[in-house]
This record gives C-alpha cells, sequence and structure tokens, in this order.
C-alpha cells in the first residue's frame, strides 16, 4: 500500500471518529434526569455510573441513598457508598465524610473520624477544611486541644482563601459551630486571647527557610505571604 493511500484511509477513519458524538457519562445523563426531578432514571444512572467506576456516579448514588430519592431513604447504604467515593479521593465525598461522622448519619457520631477526615480535606487545600481543622485544635473536637498549631492552621486557610479569591473568602456556618470564617474573626480571637498571638515576621522566616530548602508547600505560602503582604513586604 502507497503512503498516499495509506494517508487517505487514515484520514477517512479520523473523519469518522470525529463525526461520532461524544458518549455523554452515566453521571451527566443522572444529573440531567435530576434536575428533571426524574430521580428514579437519576438513580439508574448513577447506579450504572458507579460500576463503571464513575467516582462521581458513586457520590451522587450516596447521596440519593441518604436522602430517600428515587429509592427508600438508606442513610447507612448512603454513608458506605460516599466513604467508597472519598476513599478514592474525590473532594465532595471527602467533605461529606466529616458531616456523615460528626452528624452520626447512617453511622455513629465520632468526632475523632469527623476531626481525622477534616484533616485529611485540609491537606488537599482546602481552606474551609482549613479552618475546621483549625477549629478543633482550638477547641479540642475530636483532637487535643493545641492553639499553636491551630493558629497556623488558621493562617494558613487564609493564605489559600487570597489566592482563590484574591479576597477574604465569606463561606456560610458550619455545622461544626461557629469559628472564625473571616480574617476579622480570627483577628478578634486573637485580640480576646482565645489564641496566642504571633510574631507573623518570624512565620515568614521559618516558612521562607522550608521553602529555599525545596517544600513546595512553603514555596507556595511564602510567595502568597509576600502577595498580600502578611508577615512581609508586599512583593507581587
Amino acid at each position: 500500500m502507497s503512503v498516499k493511500i495509506a494517508s487517505v484511509i487514515l484520514c477517512g477513519i479520523a473523519s469518522c471518529i470525529l463525526a461520532v458524538p461524544a458518549l455523554a457519562s452515566h453521571w451527566e445523563a443522572g444529573q440531567h434526569a435530576f434536575e428533571a426531578r426524574n430521580f428514579a432514571t437519576a438513580l439508574k444512572e448513577w447506579q450504572a455510573g458507579a460500576d463503571a467506576g464513575e467516582i462521581d456516579s458513586l457520590y451522587e448514588l450516596g447521596v440519593m441513598f441518604r436522602e430517600g430519592q428515587g429509592t427508600p431513604r438508606d442513610a447507612a447504604k448512603g454513608f458506605e457508598l460516599n466513604r467508597r467515593a472519598a476513599e478514592a479521593g474525590y473532594w465532595l465525598a471527602l467533605s461529606a465524610m466529616q458531616t456523615y461522622y460528626h452528624e452520626g448519619i447512617g453511622v455513629a457520631a465520632d468526632d475523632v473520624e469527623a476531626t481525622r477526615w477534616v484533616r485529611r480535606t485540609a491537606d488537599q487545600a482546602d481552606s474551609s477544611a482549613m479552618r475546621k481543622y483549625a477549629w478543633a485544635l482550638q477547641t479540642g473536637a475530636g483532637v487535643k486541644v493545641d492553639k499553636v498549631a491551630a493558629v497556623d492552621w488558621y493562617e494558613r486557610s487564609f493564605l489559600y482563601d487570597d489566592f482563590t479569591t484574591a479576597s477574604v473568602m465569606m463561606v456560610s456556618e458550619s455545622d461544626w459551630g461557629k469559628y472564625p470564617f473571616t480574617r476579622n474573626g480570627y483577628d478578634n480571637a486573637l485580640e480576646k486571647g482565645e489564641l496566642p498571638k504571633i510574631d507573623l515576621a518570624v512565620r515568614f522566616r521559618e516558612i521562607l527557610k522550608l521553602a529555599d530548602a525545596g517544600d513546595r508547600e512553603a514555596q507556595f505560602e511564602a510567595g502568597m505571604m509576600y502577595f498580600i503582604s502578611r508577615g512581609a513586604e508586599r512583593n507581587a
């Protein structure tokens, strides 16, 4: 076969492939059905997606069992499905694990487990989870009180907020209780002596030292401290 003929055949195959519309995932089909309030179809699609290894479908299926949408309510099954999605690293499922354990939905309430999942979510650069973990350290919710560590987690959370929004992120109240969501609330806690005050310049130098040693997370944090002028002179 000549190179010219082979090229024509390959182009024809490519054209046929491009002409075939991309197949929608079970998650997408389930989402369309759910938005139309066709819960039975959504459940069917997300079950098929979960069976096919779609982690987002697995998570949504867990929500439907938890809420009893398109199926009798089964909070325990909802928890188990969500746990599987969380173990696979799906961020919505990771966040939901905190609530399952904190409120005892489908599983015995356990603040130690709730806080363990909060920490896992915080380690994924979720600034809201960072503040939840800081609050847990501040108050001893499922973990030993460590207010120095709590301050560090609060400080880190604001850096990730600013990276995302270029300003302090406003977040709705958490079922964990009232903890400082904004820098103003955090600063008030410092002023009231509820948390130990820190020397931001010293903290910046410690982070910069880690950054210079190649710590990528510290490099990000040092860069943000320069950017927002927190413990360092602004250097955008």
